[in-house]
């Protein structure tokens, strides 16, 4: 007689599959814009009613709390919550129904800050009792293609006489503070070397600025130090260029990467030629005074609001003065 006991045969695998196909779509490619995030997912074997998916967030992806999620397929509100501890931030889907495939919406999320590639989703999904079926972390990614824009952005001239140097002074409210450079850019009409350096201060930290190209770049001098969300900045020492200026954009960046964007810094000269300066902006027929060198114009003698090569009839200009007076008797 030989004996013998039956025994169980177990299978465990340690590696999950792959997924089938997966593919990620956002609302809108916008820095910093809150958005709907579309992902499609399909798995090779078919996941059992109430598994669940697991999806943790880039760092460079936020939400503002309030998600929820939308089987696309079938137009159904499905269960997921928000988890977020020191490892990261996750969105935990229960999948209700049985399937290998569905088209997953989740709204609420937050564009990265920059057009700087975000890492990568990971995506893992589980049976019912706690299983790995499939995950990835390095498929899904996020790239934006357009730049925020400023909260505000608010600048002043300290002149705007032709021929005179004058500070540039912008309040900004940026949307985070995490921008290491900003960018003046078609700045050479008002950066003249000749005149002397330029310089650029903030009340908060040491700033560097200099040229590069035709753009002005500005950034801190300790390379560890961001802008903060509200910033003030003077770029000082200008050159007041004889024409008005219609496009000089301004723009932050973050290690490179172009964050948010100001469509044009302009400029209009106090006074145009020959006034010195005017009752008017951009004035040239009400003139309060001329200049006082042929360097510019050759219109330099000041009569009743007009500038002149010379006083005209009926005036004149005693010894040395550039300003006309009328003639107490007939004088040429």
């Amino acid at each position: 007689m030989i004996d013998y006991s039956n025994s169980s045969c177990q299978i465990t695998n340690f590696i999950p599959i792959q997924f089938f196909n997966l593919l990620l779509t956002a609302s809108s490619s916008t820095n910093n814009a809150t958005c709907s995030y579309s992902f499609n997912i399909q798995q090779t074997n078919s996941w059992d009613a109430n598994s669940s998916l697991i999806i943790q967030v880039p760092a460079t992806i936020s939400t503002n709390g309030n998600i929820y999620c939308l089987n696309t397929t079938s137009s159904t509100n499905l269960t997921c919550s928000l988890i977020a501890n020191a490892t990261g931030t996750f969105i935990n889907v229960i999948l209700s129904n049985s399937s290998s495939s569905f088209l997953l919406t989740i709204n609420s999320l937050i564009n990265p800050p920059s057009l700087q590639q975000s890492s990568a989703f990971t995506l893992t999904t589980y049976t019912s009792d706690g299983y790995v079926y499939a995950t990835d972390n390095s498929t899904l990614t996020i790239t934006n293609t357009a730049p925020s824009s400023f909260i505000s952005l608010a600048y002043s001239f300290s002149s705007q006489i032709y021929n005179t140097t004058s500070n540039l002074t912008l309040t900004i409210a940026n949307i985070l503070s995490n921008s290491n450079l900003y960018v003046l850019a078609n700045a050479l009409e008002i950066v003249n070397t000749s005149i002397g350096n330029i310089s650029c201060t903030s009340p908060l930290f040491l700033l560097t600025c200099y040229m590069n190209g035709s753009s002005l770049f500005i950034t801190p001098t300790n390379s560890s130090v961001y802008f903060q969300i509200n910033t003030t900045i003077s770029i000082n020492n200008l050159f007041i260029p004889l024409a008005n200026i219609t496009g000089m954009p301004f723009s932050s960046f973050s290690n490179g990467y172009l964050e948010s964007t100001y469509s044009s810094i302009t400029f209009t000269t106090m006074c145009s030629l020959p006034c010195y300066t005017c009752l008017s902006i951009n004035s040239s027929s009400t003139c309060l005074s001329c200049y006082s060198t042929t360097l510019f114009t050759s219109l330099i003698y000041f009569y009743q609001q007009n500038c002149y090569s010379k006083c005209p009839i009926g005036s004149f200009s005693a010894s040395g003065s550039l300003i006309c007076s009328v003639c107490s008797f007939i004088c040429t």
